[in-house]
């Protein structure tokens, strides 16, 4: 499916942490390939993971079901994922899907 949609993660480590900052569209377009990196960045951190949304675009389903994918595999290795920057639309979606119990959100 060529939907023109994309993304780009600028990876950081700081407090211990790594923290992609992420830029673009999580959609349905962009899903696998940010689920294939936040599995990869997840698999090579022994801590917590956080992600910058401060130049996300737009945030889906799809989006939302990446970042979950990667939420119960960090929870499975006592460690969690947090999303920082959001928008607030990008917050009430995921306040609305109830995935707020699942994935920490840092506020401002």
């Amino acid at each position: 499916m060529a939907t023109g949609a994309s993304f780009s993660a600028k990876q950081r480590t700081e407090h211990g942490h790594e923290v992609l900052y992420l830029a673009g569209s999580l959609t349905i377009g962009t899903a696998e390939e940010l689920r294939t990196l936040l599995h990869r960045v997840a698999l090579e951190s022994d801590g917590d993971l956080h992600l910058d949304f401060s130049s996300v675009t737009e945030l889906d389903a799809a989006g939302l079901g990446a970042m979950v994918s990667v939420a119960r595999l960090l929870r499975q290795r006592d460690t969690k994922l947090t999303v920082r920057s959001l928008k607030t639309e990008q917050n009430r979606l995921l306040r609305m899907s109830g995935l707020n119990r699942l994935i920490a959100v840092e506020q401002p």
